[in-house]
């Protein structure tokens, strides 16, 4: 093995095991965000039970309300909001490995995805250094590697599924020991994209848009056979899908996101005096969206454009979430765009990109929404940085080839150690990523922070509730379920009509900051009044309280 390939597999190496050891629990699997956990849960329960749903605990009317963030209650059924593709491939594996395994995935199609865009990257363009600095700040540009380290998130997969299938399309690696008439590499490349839009199905129209765009540039040179194959095979991918989306939604082309607003409402309800007035000052709860769809669009413009079209908040989070958050990685990218603008063998990667950065900014740049519970906090956590994943990927290589050409000119005057030039700028790019990533607000040693302390807050409450009770809670469900039935979050009008008719069912309680006396008071005297619901602290967990609530 020559001294570049050691290199390349100690950095490979070095990357997973920052994400295993910095984002994990070793005493347990427990995540951060109710998505992660959610996707857990029924990666989970398709390994063990073959099933892809958890039944409801209860059948009164008010079960509706019973599930964590992240799902919704159909058919007497909790399912999952999110797509199914990276649960259903983490519980192929879980199968195999045991509950434990899920984990790897992600971090698994990772690194898959850097090897694959160095040789994309270098059979198109014949530099194998640009090749490997391509690779390298795609695998060190903080949100892929921060996405990487949120396991149960599918927006790395579905990133490095499209790598993937790019790779094998257009490296063909089987074709040199396969004969070339079975086609294997267009069939892995139709299953990785099949893959890919299971794993988030809301970007098929730009992903379809391009894959068809590429192919008509191309036709004469790809041949209408492998395009057949390669298209049969991402609709065969999808087929279970859309069975799955059937069985659990009613429809193969509803989602957990589109379902949402087509299942039996809540139960009627008279909106009690005084809801949501509760007052610890706590601010905006974690995974809060806050929508600024005013005038939502309507016809064709309202399915490309959910979210609408509000200028202002475009130009802020594009400005904040693509430049402020880590200029020196969309520094060198500028600056590589520079160089090749006029560049013809550019041109398409030019295209593609200057278009998606265009189509993406406007579909998630117009929403404002915080994942953090101080919304003025900005941080890699923050969901804009996870949905431009695809833009992070192509700046990846105008990034290379700035550090290329800057490297070449330093070595063209032979200066001492002029040869060394790329490296240091790639060493120092590193270590700002790095600083963010492991270091850094929501970086992967506050993380584990935080999993350790979840651990041992759920060991407190378990032991206190019964394992048929209702836990309301505002944040803990990420870790309480499902070993714990979950309504959330507490300050809501249905909660708190629903919570008497609860406590003659099961026990329930509350976990939350600790409430001053006034809003107990409040809880006791104003939003339960006629009910004589009592609430009871059970045991302090830190700044938290676990609460009950009972009847007299």
């Amino acid at each position: 093995m020559s001294r570049m390939n050691i290199v390349r597999a100690l950095a490979l190496i070095l990357f997973f095991f920052s994400v295993i050891f910095f984002a994990f629990s070793p005493s347990e699997v427990i995540f951060n965000s109710p998505d992660e956990n959610a996707n857990a849960v029924y990666a989970w329960q398709f390994a063990d039970q073959s099933m892809f749903a958890v039944p409801s605990a209860f059948d009164q009317d008010w079960n509706v309300l019973v599930h964590p963030r992240s799902t919704l209650v159909v058919f007497d059924r909790i399912v999952p909001v999110s797509f199914a593709g990276l649960s259903i491939l983490a519980g192929l594996v879980a199968s195999i490995l045991g509950n434990w395994s899920v984990v790897l995935v992600t971090p698994m199609l990772a690194l898959l995805a850097i090897i694959a865009w160095r040789q994309s990257i270098f059979k198109l363009f014949d530099n194998e250094r640009l090749a490997d600095l391509a690779a390298l700040f795609l695998m060190i540009h903080p949100a892929f590697w921060h996405y990487t380290g949120r396991t149960m998130m599918h927006n790395v997969g579905f990133v490095s599924l499209l790598i993937i299938g790019f790779y094998l399309f257009t490296c063909r690696p089987f074709d040199k020991y396969w004969h070339k008439n079975w086609n294997l590499d267009e069939i892995f490349a139709g299953l990785s994209l099949g893959l890919a839009l299971a794993f988030r199905s809301s970007e098929a129209l730009w992903v379809l848009g391009i894959v068809s765009a590429l192919f008509i540039w191309k036709r004469t040179q790809i041949g209408w056979k492998r395009v057949v194959v390669f298209g049969a095979l991402v609709l065969l991918t999808l087929l279970p899908f859309l069975a799955l989306n059937d069985a659990m939604y009613g429809e193969p082309w509803l989602t957990g996101y589109t379902a949402e607003s087509q299942i039996l409402p809540l139960p009627t309800l008279q909106v009690p005096q005084g809801a949501l007035s509760l007052s610890n000052g706590q601010g905006e709860l974690e995974g809060v969206a806050v929508s600024s769809i005013d005038e939502p669009l309507s016809g064709v413009l309202g399915v490309l454009f959910p979210f609408g079209i509000h200028e202002m908040n475009i130009l802020r989070n594009v400005w904040d979430y693509g430049f402020v958050l880590y200029p020196w990685m969309t520094g060198l990218s500028m600056l590589g765009l520079i160089f090749v603008f006029k560049k013809k063998e550019y041109r398409p990667w030019l295209i593609v990109t200057l278009g998606l950065s265009i189509w993406l900014a406007f579909v998630y740049g117009s929403w404002s929404f915080s994942d953090n519970p101080d919304a003025s906090v900005l941080t890699i956590a923050n969901s804009y940085a996870r949905y431009w994943l695809p833009l992070f990927v192509l700046a990846s290589i105008f990034a290379a080839v700035a550090v290329d050409r800057v490297a070449s000119v330093i070595e063209k005057r032979r200066l001492p150690y002029a040869s060394s030039t790329a490296w240091v700028i790639a060493l120092i790019v590193i270590l700002f990523s790095a600083r963010m990533v492991i270091w850094g607000t929501d970086g992967f040693i506050q993380t584990h922070q935080n999993l350790e302390s979840f651990i041992e807050k759920k060991n407190v409450v378990l032991e206190h509730t019964p394992e048929d009770s209702i836990i309301v809670v505002d944040m803990a469900d990420k870790y309480l379920f499902p070993e714990r039935n979950v309504v959330t979050p507490l300050r809501d009008s249905y909660i708190y009509a629903y919570i008497p008719e609860m406590v003659d069912s099961t026990e329930v309680f509350y976990l939350g900051i600790t409430l001053p006396k006034e809003d107990i008071a409040h809880l006791e005297d104003v939003e339960f009044e006629g009910d004589d619901v009592t609430v009871i602290e059970v045991v302090q967990l830190g700044d938290e309280t676990l609460y009950q609530f009972t009847k007299n």
